[in-house]
């Protein structure tokens, strides 16, 4: 793996193909996009909408393996109301996110734990995003995605107000995910895809961080002969240092 790939993978959270894919892969690729349009021409010609479930068909037909927990939450997600779609969508990633600072962590569960857990430094959604963003476990882009989902998830849990996905404020950010033209569907079609895309990436990316996962240290390491240099000359002005008194140890 190359260090580009290991400081900034994920990539832009979207549908297409990554760069740098083989060739044969692209081609397997544009062959499922053309069938996904041909599958959507017909089930449009036949008076219904093309829905995510057709979608998994055709990717069936071309043995593409789809996790099933992604699959399933996103039928969750079509049948929720548009507040129980962005607490259900922000609530995926944020075990995503979990699960793939779980796969770069020693493995010792007692100290993931303690990290993890609500109420822990990495407890919160907010704090798990800048942590991968800052191990470099995923891209600025993808971590910008989190954060608009976030955010959009925070409007429709801390307002008591009756919102929607086209009310201004939920709107907008879906608009900047996406662009101005949105798809059939609106916002909320746009908050559903990208949860569904970051679901992916971030999968991907957790088997890139169980690869290169942290090694436990052990513990006593035999220092290199430039570490053994120092830390004798730290132990030398500790020794030749000012001495404590029996008044440093007062407590007033």
């Amino acid at each position: 793996m190359s260090n580009e790939n290991r400081t900034d993978p994920g990539g832009n959270p979207t549908l297409a193909p990554e760069p740098a894919i083989a060739p044969e892969l692209q081609d397997q690729a544009r062959a499922i996009m053309e069938s996904l349009e041909q599958e959507a021409k017909e089930v449009t010609a036949a008076g219904r909408t093309f829905t995510q479930d057709d979608a998994w068909r055709v990717f069936a037909r071309f043995n593409v393996g789809v996790p099933g927990d992604i699959q399933a939450r996103h039928a969750a997600l079509e049948s929720e109301s548009d507040r129980g779609c962005a607490l259900i969508g922000a609530a995926f990633l944020d075990e995503k996110l979990e699960a793939l600072l779980r796969n770069f962590f020693i493995d010792d569960k007692k100290v993931a734990d303690a990290l993890l857990k609500p109420n822990s430094p990495l407890g919160a959604f907010s704090a798990r995003i800048r942590m991968c963003r800052a191990l470099g476990l995923l891209s600025r882009e993808a971590c910008r995605m989190l954060g608009f989902v976030r955010g959009i998830r925070n409007e429709f849990a801390h307002v008591s107000e009756d919102l929607t996905f086209e009310t201004q404020k939920i709107r907008d950010p879906c608009v900047s995910m996406w662009g101005e033209a949105l798809p059939p569907g609106g916002a909320r079609q746009v908050f559903v895809r990208v949860v569904i895309a970051m679901a992916g990436r971030i999968d991907r990316a957790c088997v890139e961080a169980l690869a290169t996962r942290r090694v436990t240290p052990p513990d006593e390491v035999r220092p290199s002969a430039e570490a053994a240099v120092f830390l004798e000359v730290q132990r030398l002005l500790q020794l030749d240092g000012p001495q404590a008194s029996d008044e440093d140890d007062e407590v007033e």
